[in-house]
Parts: C-alpha cells; structure tokens; sequence
C-alpha cells in the first residue's frame, strides 16, 4: 500500500516536472520573459537618470524642512493632558 501512495506521488510529481518544461518552453512564456526584462531594463534605465540629476530631484514640497522652510513647533503635548475636571475628583457619594 505504501510503495502505491510513493508511486502514484512520484507520477504525479513527473507529471508537474513535464508540465513545468512544457510551460517554459511555450512561445508565450519566452514572450512574457522578455517583456518583463525590458519593463526592468528601462526602470533602471530611470532610477539612473534620477540618482545622475542629483539633489534636485531629491526635494519633497510636501515637507517644508525639506526646501529649507522653518515650521513652529508643536505644542508640549503634557497641556493636553491636564484635567479639567480636578474639583470632581475624590469626592464620592454614599
């Protein structure tokens, strides 16, 4: 029973492993290939261009530290967490 279960496995791994080379074989596969490594050839082709223009790609208006704008600090974040409600505070009823 048990050398069946191995043999029916080992055919169906066969099976997949003849499927697999079938697969990338097929005219359409190489295809995909090799639009995907020119998609990637002309993204680094890109990111090239962009690290040659420098810093000045780098600036991010988003963020105006960035372009050398100074913003006002925040507010300590302890005056929000002060109670207003202190009065209240320890005096139960019975």
């Amino acid at each position: 029973m048990k050398w069946r279960i191995l043999n029916i496995k080992g055919r169906k791994a066969d099976d997949l492993q003849k499927r697999l080379v079938d697969a990338h074989s097929s005219i359409h596969h190489i295809e995909l290939i090799e639009k995907v490594r020119l998609e990637v050839r002309q993204l680094h082709e890109l990111d090239i261009k962009r690290a040659v223009a420098g810093s000045s790609m780098r600036v991010s208006l988003d963020i105006p530290e960035s372009v050398g704008l100074l913003t006002p600090s925040p507010a300590p974040s302890s005056s929000r967490l002060v109670d207003l409600d202190t009065g209240r505070r320890g005096k139960r009823k019975i």
